[in-house]
């Protein structure tokens, strides 16, 4: 009997089939993928080197004038006005710019205009009130860099005159409804879309400046002035 137990250990020698464990070697494959994404990684190497590069040869912009409205001052200094205070209008521009303005140019006062100003459109072709009010300063002389022009509504110095007087309606007293002035540098030039001062893109952006926030009303007219009329139709007959 003791003969057949001996004989079933040869029948575990089949275990040695475990060898097929070679066949796991195609997982090797995959390996392969990864010199596909080395060349990817490769390829972005000059896209980044590009993107700091470039920057460098990129030139400033050449120097140009700015000119640019600093400041719209009443006098009286005050929001609310009846259709009888005399008003004085004060506009200061200035070149900031690296260059003098070295051609002449206009200088628009917009008085609650239809639309918002805008380039080569001429306050008088923008009213948005009956009474049509405005100004435009021709300005001839240059400006040099930093230095500022103080224009006045009702001065007749050199420099600084009541505007141009046939492009020009103002009597010194705002009309009823008033309510936002406009000043609008380098404002007009029929052959060029930038007017007459070349400011480059961002000079361009910077040329118009609102003072809003106003209230004008009809003055009273007092109990002795509302006699007058009926006086002097008396007289008259």
């Amino acid at each position: 009997p003791t003969p057949p137990t001996s004989t079933p250990t040869p029948t575990n020698t089949p275990t040695a089939t475990l060898t097929s464990t070679p066949t796991n070697t195609p997982t090797i494959a995959p390996a392969m993928t990864a010199t596909s994404t080395a060349t990817i990684t490769a390829t972005d190497t000059p896209d980044d080197f590009n993107r700091v590069y470039l920057p460098k040869v990129i030139r400033a912009a050449p120097p140009r004038p700015d000119l640019v409205v600093s400041s719209i001052r009443l006098i009286p200094d005050q929001r609310t006005f009846t259709t009888n205070d005399a008003v004085q209008i004060e506009v200061i521009i200035t070149n900031q710019g690296e260059l003098p303005s070295r051609a002449a140019f206009w200088v628009d006062l917009s008085i609650n205009p239809a639309e918002t100003p805008r380039q080569n459109l001429r306050w008088e072709e923008n009213c948005g009130t009956t009474a049509c009010q405005g100004i435009a300063w021709g300005i001839t002389g240059t400006l040099e860099v930093s230095e500022t022009l103080v224009l006045r509504s009702d001065s007749d110095s050199s420099g600084t005159s009541n505007g141009i007087e046939r492009a020009t309606n103002w009597n010194g007293q705002f009309a009823a409804g008033t309510t936002d002035l406009y000043v609008f540098v380098d404002a007009w030039n029929p052959e060029d879309d930038n007017g007459t001062i070349e400011e480059g893109p961002a000079g361009e952006q910077n040329n118009l400046l609102q003072l809003s926030g106003l209230t004008v009303v009809e003055a009273q007219i007092s109990g002795v002035e509302q006699q007058q009329p009926s006086l002097l139709r008396s007289l008259a007959r």
